[in-house]
């Protein structure tokens, strides 16, 4: 592998705390360069739900459920929607979400 080869495959990584609600709630904005991102289960076993659209809801996202482990989602499998914004709503409570992101370079 080249040098070139070596910079094309630079990732960096990022992890954020975003604490969501029953109102759809902003995690991660667009980003053309994103590869990935991984949604963990709330640590209090509380389920919500993630999409690339401000009207996500309980029953519309995709649901993040403490027993079935973390979402994932990468480019190569999902396509350019991870690129898309990401929104995050729960059920009535506030909790806080854990999202990794990656950027590739």
């Amino acid at each position: 592998m080249n040098s070139d080869d070596r910079r094309s495959c630079t990732r960096h990584s990022a992890i954020q705390s975003v604490g969501i609600t029953s109102s759809a709630t902003a995690v991660v904005g667009t980003s053309p360069r994103r590869t990935g991102l991984i949604f963990t289960p709330e640590i209090s076993g509380v389920a919500y739900a993630v999409s690339n659209s401000a009207d996500v809801t309980k029953t519309t996202g995709l649901t993040v459920l403490a027993s079935s482990g973390p979402l994932q989602l990468t480019a190569a499998e999902h396509g350019d929607i991870v690129k898309q914004a990401w929104y995050a709503v729960s059920n009535s409570i506030t909790v806080t979400i854990t999202v990794l992101e990656t950027i590739g370079e």
